[in-house]
């Protein structure tokens, strides 16, 4: 017994035991008390009332819920904090009787700012909900049902079969009912689950649930005891998948939200996932709203000991609160990430939740299915031999004689091998040959035949091909170079051999026999006697364009690669084998259900592969990969994957997936080639790298700046700064970095995956932010000195001349914090010692020096300068500043060497 299982396996594990006790289930009376209805296939009479009592049969995809969008797109953490800077400006305009248009300029501001990041997102997720709506594909909308028939008073047999069939009614899926009695046959989507009562010859395709591109074979007949899982239960049917050949009776034993399909639906809406870029803002703002806890008590208390102006003090400290916070960050993600989704699209690639993009460039781990991504979901011929493994024309000209004039429903065989490159060289043969007669196929046989007449010499050669066993059995002699040869134990040793190394390959194997035909009789079963061997037929999975090299582009920007699937062990291998995927560890599903998540982690580094999972497992595994601080990414198709695709970091399908798939996934790719995955995630670290830019730049500086006010506060005896000028600073810094949004992005910094670090954060401001407060200090001193020594004064009585000095003073201390904010842009945008190597483009550089203009007129505008409290400072000053910014420059590249010395790394 395991010590813990994860809710998502007890999930897993109960419908097992569902689907199995009811696969059990023999008699009709037994299967109507499990499933607690009225009878087994109802009556026309009692339709009406058993709708009403039933739910519904739709499973419901999740609409678009605009009220819900806009509340989760406003009420984030940071937000949060925008808000309550906003209404402290407008407190501040009400307070000061509707004077200081500042004040309402910057709630203004913030609030638009706040308003235009969220209409950005809501619109971008409305497109792409809309653009998956489109996308998605239809399925079955009516269904055949057989009602008004006793099935206690009448047996299903072969001879019943045909009158049951014709007494079958279309209804729509909506009407249908638990305990109905349904006809199913070829290119039918299964419309519920269903317990198969009688089949004939009944092939269902399970591979939007299990990943299995090869068909199951379904029959009345229990074989619970043997099933490993539940899609191997022989008499057992699942909503959305489909029938590939044959025709069956069942009884619907689950519909809408309550079949396999309903309960993974279930699992999705109520699965709520936190990605990595939603956790990295939180944990920002966490840090953000713990340094204003910190440095706004010491301002207020400072200040408000020295001047006991204690109104004043606390406006100067919400000041500091206020310059503390990057506003702009929440326009700076949504322009980054439209900016990066908008180059997407013109790629084919839809973004239905704006953060995937930055997610997907942040994934280390991708977990991909096999089919459908890696794979086409179709197979082709590789190889055909004759019984010694050499390759033999005639065996391709037999194979496709039989697929191509056999008259049932061509399978992916019969296709792969008419469309097989060389037969071009056979296509000739028709118009050579004539059907005439056919020994169709059945799953008891495994094996079909036909009869074809030549038309010029009226040979006739009997041809079957079907299951390796099969066509040996039946085989006596075999063909060798011209003669047929009696087929002795060592030869069939020799040929079981050599398809235990084919089907170790992960071929799948189909044998092909002949004989010449002799005489008028009727073609019987009686013929597939005595045949001749003639050799194999190899088929292996179409592996996607471009597959290869996607892998080796994912391995060279650091994304380990991991194949999640419910196809078998041999194909999964040989599709591996195919791509060059290197194995490090194979698991299957078995094994990981008796392991214990503590068990499960301690081997997920060391595998790459596994295989015959279940939709919980694919989820559970995505899960713990998750706990070892990995970034998932996940790539799927099916209805299988949905739960995975929901639980990963960033879900990726494809357009022709299904509709569950598609609504549970991030990104959609409308286009086959995987290589886009390669500029998605190029494109998602560019963004991550202009964003944590801003974030660790601004933060440093307005650390920088919020500490030398702090230092000021206890050494000055009045304020370093005028509360407007904090908050007017802090909007033209706001301003400017829009212009962040199009900066490059050095080639070093996306080859590997990165995410947020806020220790990194804190440790960058720390380093780097004392810079501006150094310079700032030194601001004091060289203002103090020009200015009588006001900035080395213990206490300054109020007077008109010293008030015009401690304006001067502000004035410095505003230019030269405005000029210091935008030299550290220049200087910490990039790692580089010299930033000429990695120079800004001009999109970045314009707007700077815009602003920089704007900060040295300000104090010479009459009426700005008033309402800003600006007075222009010793025209000789400004050559104390140009020194300054020289010192600034030295020691900012100082402390970059230093940096990168001891932490490795910049941003």
């Amino acid at each position: 017994m395991r010590a813990k299982k994860e809710m998502s396996n007890s999930v897993d594990n109960n419908l097992k035991t569902f689907y199995q006790d009811l696969s059990n289930t023999t008699s009709l009376v037994d299967l109507k008390n499990n499933l607690a209805v009225p009878a087994v296939g109802y009556q026309s009479s009692a339709v009406a009332a058993a709708l009403a009592a039933q739910s519904s049969n739709v499973i419901k995809t999740k609409g678009f819920n605009f009220f819900k969008q806009i509340i989760f797109t406003f009420l984030n953490p940071f937000n949060l904090l925008l808000i309550f800077i906003c209404l402290f400006n407008l407190t501040k305009y009400i307070i000061g009787n509707y004077q200081d248009n500042l004040d309402l300029a910057s709630a203004i501001i913030v609030a638009v700012m706040m308003f235009l990041s969220a209409i950005i997102s809501i619109v971008q997720d409305y497109k792409s909900f809309r653009t998956t709506k489109q996308l998605a594909s239809l399925v079955t909308k009516t269904t055949a049902v057989i009602r008004d028939y006793d099935l206690g008073t009448h047996q299903i047999t072969s001879l019943t079969i045909a009158d049951l069939i014709n007494r079958s009614i279309k209804i729509p899926v909506d009407n249908l009912l638990v305990g109905d009695l349904i006809y199913l046959s070829t290119g039918d989507i299964i419309p519920g689950d269903v317990k198969i009562i009688y089949a004939n010859n009944f092939l269902v395709n399970q591979a939007v649930l299990n990943g299995e591109s090869t068909p199951a074979y379904k029959t009345s007949t229990n074989n619970s005891e043997q099933a490993a899982n539940i899609f191997d239960l022989n008499n057992i049917c699942f909503m959305g998948t489909s029938v590939s050949a044959g025709s069956a009776i069942g009884v619907v034993i689950g519909t809408g939200k309550n079949t396999y399909l309903g309960s993974i639906n279930q699992e999705i809406k109520t699965t709520k996932v936190t990605n990595s870029f939603n956790i990295g803002l939180v944990k920002i703002t966490r840090l953000i709203i713990l340094m204003i806890l910190v440095m706004v008590p010491v301002v207020l208390v400072l200040n408000g000991i020295r001047t006991h102006e204690w109104l004043d003090a606390l406006v100067l400290a919400m000041s500091v609160a206020v310059g503390l916070t990057p506003e702009s960050l929440p326009m700076i993600v949504a322009a980054n990430l439209t900016k990066g989704s908008k180059k997407l699209a013109k790629q084919k690639v839809v973004i239905k939740q704006l953060d995937a993009v930055q997610n997907l460039g942040a994934i280390d781990v991708l977990c991909t299915d096999k089919t459908g991504t890696l794979t086409e979901d179709k197979i082709i011929l590789d190889r055909y031999y004759n019984y010694a493994m050499i390759k033999s024309p005639q065996v391709l000209k037999y194979a496709f004689l039989n697929s191509y004039f056999q008259t049932g429903m061509k399978n992916q065989i019969d296709e792969a091998i008419i469309n097989y490159p060389q037969s071009r060289f056979i296509t000739n043969l028709p118009l050579e040959y004539q059907l005439q007669g056919e020994l169709p196929f059945d799953f008891t046989r495994r094996r079909m035949s036909v009869l074809m007449q030549e038309k010029t010499t009226q040979q006739q050669v009997l041809i079957t091909k079907g299951a390796f066993e099969e066509i040996l059995n039946i085989s006596e002699y075999y063909f060798d170079k011209g003669l047929v040869k009696k087929l002795d134990r060592d030869t069939k040793i020799k040929l079981l051999d050599n398809a235990l190394q084919l089907n170790q390959q992960g071929m799948r194997i189909i044998a092909l026999a002949y004989q010449n035909y002799e005489g008028d009789q009727p073609l019987t079963l009686a013929a597939e006697q005595q045949l001749i061997f003639l050799g194999f037929l190899c088929f292996k999975d179409l592996i996607k364009k471009d597959v290869i090299n996607t892998l080796k582009l994912l391995k060279k920007y650091g994304v380990e690669t991991k194949i999640l699937t419910g196809d078998s062990q041999q194909v999964t291998l040989a599709v591996c084998q195919q791509i060059g995927f290197q194995i490090n560890g194979i698991l299957d599903g078995e094994e990981i259900d008796n392991m214990t998540d503590q068990q499960l982690m301690e081997v997920l580094n060391k595998t790459n592969i596994f295989v015959k999972l279940t939709p919980f497992q694919k989820a559970r595994i995505i899960e713990l990969l998750q706990k070892k601080k990995h970034k998932v990414g996940f790539l799927g198709d099916g209805i299988n994957d949905a739960i995975a695709l929901r639980k990963s970091d960033v879900g990726i399908s494809v357009a022709n997936a299904t509709d569950i798939a598609k609504e549970a996934a991030d990104i959609i790719l409308l286009e086959k080639s995987l290589l886009v995955l390669e500029n998605g995630i190029i494109e998602g670290r560019r963004i991550f790298a202009n964003i944590i830019k801003y974030i660790k730049v601004t933060v440093a500086a307005n650390f920088g700046l919020m500490l030398s006010l702090v230092i000021a506060s206890a050494w000055l005896a009045f304020a370093p700064m005028a509360p407007i000028q904090i908050l007017f600073q802090n909007l033209l810094y706001d301003i400017s970095q829009v212009a962040v949004v199009f900066d490059n992005v050095h080639p070093d910094f996306i080859k590997k995956p990165r995410g947020w670090n806020t220790k990194g954060l804190i440790s960058f401001a720390l380093w780097n932010g004392p810079s501006v407060t150094f310079i700032s200090i030194l601001n004091f001193i060289v203002s103090g000195i020009i200015l009588s020594s006001i900035a080395l004064a213990s206490s300054l009585a109020p007077s008109v001349t010293n008030n015009h000095l401690i304006s001067q003073f502000q004035t410095t201390m505003f230019t030269e914090g405005a000029i210091l904010h935008m030299m550290m842009v220049m200087m910490m945008r990039t790692n580089k010692i010299n930033i000429f190597k990695d120079a800004p483009p001009l999109k970045l550089v314009v707007p700077i020096a815009m602003i920089l203009g704007v900060v040295l007129v300000l104090p010479y505008l009459p009426k700005i300068s008033t309402w800003l409290q600006l007075t222009p400072p010793d025209p000789i000053w400004y050559a104390y500043l140009a020194g300054l910014l020289v010192i600034f420059i030295i020691i900012s590249s100082l402390l970059k060497i230093g940096y990168l010395k001891i932490y490795k790394k910049w941003l």
